[in-house]
């Protein structure tokens, strides 16, 4: 896996080419969020840590515990269009994330995860940008 982390991105010998992009003409990336709402400071960051631009597909997250995990989080998937790249951010529920995740690079050409931190504020917990984990997808 490489990642993106602080600016800095480890293991592609692709980003590079991003840097000389205007930010008008960067390629469009889908982020399928499964978490909390993602705020315009944290996409601000996304996009500067992968040099693309974000588009936001919020997909709620509501499990019941007394059903089949398996079945429901394989209605949470989204079309893919065979061979596309996507950024996800999971759910926080372990289980649900990891499933997804293998569902997810099943379908996806590359499966970026999107990795927030909590920070303590004065009025509780706020969330920002810690790095991006980028992993390899289909393998046909």
């Amino acid at each position: 896996a490489s990642t993106f982390k602080n600016g800095h991105y480890s293991g592609c010998q692709t980003r590079n080419s991003f840097l000389a992009v205007p930010y008008h003409r960067r390629k469009r990336l889908r982020l399928i969020n499964y978490s909390h709402p993602i705020t315009e400071r944290q996409k601000m960051d996304i996009e500067h840590a992968c040099y693309f631009e974000i588009q936001i597909e919020n997909i709620p997250v509501q499990l019941d515990v007394e059903q089949s995990l398996m079945l429901q989080v394989s209605q949470l998937l989204p079309r893919i269009a065979p061979h596309e790249s996507i950024l996800v951010r999971l759910p926080g529920y372990p289980e649900a994330a990891a499933l997804l995740l293998q569902l997810l690079l099943d379908k996806a050409a590359l499966v970026t995860v999107v990795c927030m931190k909590s920070r303590k504020t004065q009025i509780g917990v706020d969330y920002i940008f810690k790095e991006c984990i980028v992993l390899a997808g289909d393998k046909e």
